[in-house]
């Protein structure tokens, strides 16, 4: 990763240790995102994040603000992927840590997968949400990307190669080929602190009274955070 957007990362309260494999890209807006993805895919630099093949998953993280949710949508169009907000299911506003096992322990398992989403008014749980293991998704939110979120998108990717492999083989009566590289791309966004308040203050006001108590949540998650495909760091000019 170039040393500015290293800085920038530590900066912001990043373990520079965590992000020394990553791709390392500056975007002035969020819109820009895509298309520069689309651009390291082909050149053969990160994994394919565009291919929507069946059990795909994709992982965006990163703080309160910064361009996650934007992102994701504009991959879901380019994909016709399913997005998970990690806003659906966070126990409340203390559940930024129990949220992230919810990604990896429910979402993303190959057995019964779904989540319990949160009644924000009731302040309770809600209703159950199922998964298909087999569509492609994008799973943003603070608490996306964990090393065991990162294993658990990994085998639900090789648990549907393995199904259509099994499948054809049995059509054909060959055996199935070993298919065991299964790379998942995650993504971290990351911005300027005041910008990204604001930018979260003015997309839901009453977020204010809980600003402090969640940025101490991100910063305590730090210790979790799995080792991201791709850093970005979005100056949010637009978007």
């Amino acid at each position: 990763m170039t040393s500015d957007i290293t800085t920038l990362f530590r900066e912001s309260g990043a373990a520079s240790s965590r992000l020394a494999s990553a791709v390392g890209i500056r975007v002035a807006s969020t819109d820009e995102g895509p298309a520069v993805l689309r651009r390291l895919v082909d050149q053969g630099t990160i994994p394919d994040c565009f291919s929507a093949e069946p059990g795909s998953t994709v992982l965006i993280d990163g703080l309160s603000g910064s361009g996650k949710t934007t992102l994701a949508t504009y991959l879901a169009e380019a994909t016709g992927a399913r997005v998970i907000h990690c806003d659906e299911f966070y126990p409340g506003w203390s559940g930024l840590i129990e949220a992230s096992r919810i990604v990896a322990d429910s979402v993303l398992t190959s057995a019964d997968a779904g989540y319990r989403r949160w009644d924000w008014t009731a302040n309770a749980p809600g209703e159950w949400v199922a998964v298909d293991p087999a569509e492609p998704l994008i799973v943003e939110g603070v608490g996306a990307v964990t090393p065991a979120s990162l294993e658990a998108a990994r085998r639900r990717l090789l648990d549907q190669r393995r199904l259509r492999s099994g499948l054809r083989s049995r059509r054909s009566g060959q055996l199935p080929k070993n298919q065991e590289s299964g790379d998942i791309v995650a993504i971290e966004v990351r911005a300027d602190g005041q910008r990204r308040q604001q930018r979260a203050l003015h997309r839901d006001p009453g977020f204010q009274e809980f600003w402090a108590m969640w940025a101490e949540q991100e910063a305590d998650y730090e210790a979790w955070r799995g080792r991201p495909t791709v850093a970005i760091w979005n100056d949010l000019a637009a978007g």
